[in-house]
């Protein structure tokens, strides 16, 4: 676009044009994108927030908070690496950007659980003092939500959210009669 600028005095003398060309005319907001890690062990969370602004005058500004209210953003040049929570449990961050004409974009938005204390240490409901065959189930008792690893192997199990229990298989096929092994749990 090119805007042109006049102006006329008191007795009509017009003053030539000055014209300003190059303009864009932008209405159309940005887009943006936020991506958090599923867990955190950090109050201290890596967030990726990208923006794009198609044919418009650009992005210019990125605002990462709790809230998702734009107009409460602290606006900076670059996306932030980062983002601090206040306590654990499960967080859900706002992304926002804002391209070079003032237009920002919607809200997106991000969840990450956030957990800094380390499980309890599991129980068993038995501890078996021998076994015959080739394998054992036992229950396993721990924090509700926890993966149940077996020799530091992450077996895949997770214990039940609401009562923090799940039944493993042990596989005893590789002790030899009389034998014995330590399973870490």
């Amino acid at each position: 676009y090119t805007l042109a600028f006049a102006a006329t005095d008191a007795a009509g003398n017009d003053a030539t044009p000055a014209q300003l060309t190059g303009i864009t005319y932008d209405t159309t907001p940005p887009t943006a994108t936020l991506a958090l890690p599923p867990y955190s062990t950090s109050l201290v969370v890596s967030a990726t927030l990208g923006g794009s602004d198609g044919s418009g005058s650009g992005v210019a500004g990125y605002c990462l908070q709790a809230s998702n209210l734009p107009a409460t953003c602290a606006w900076q040049p670059t996306a932030p690496a980062s983002f601090t929570f206040g306590a654990d449990g499960l967080q859900t961050l706002h992304g926002f950007v804002r391209d070079r004409a003032g237009n920002v974009s919607a809200a997106q938005a991000a969840s990450v659980v956030v957990d800094m204390l380390a499980p309890l240490a599991p129980t068993l409901t038995a501890t078996p003092l021998w076994v015959s065959g080739n394998s054992i189930t036992i229950e396993v008792n721990g924090e509700p939500g926890a993966f149940v690893w077996v020799d530091s192997v992450n077996t895949g199990i997770v214990l039940d959210s609401t009562t923090g229990k799940a039944n493993i298989t042990l596989n005893t096929s590789a002790i030899a009669d009389g034998g014995s092994h330590t399973f870490r749990i």
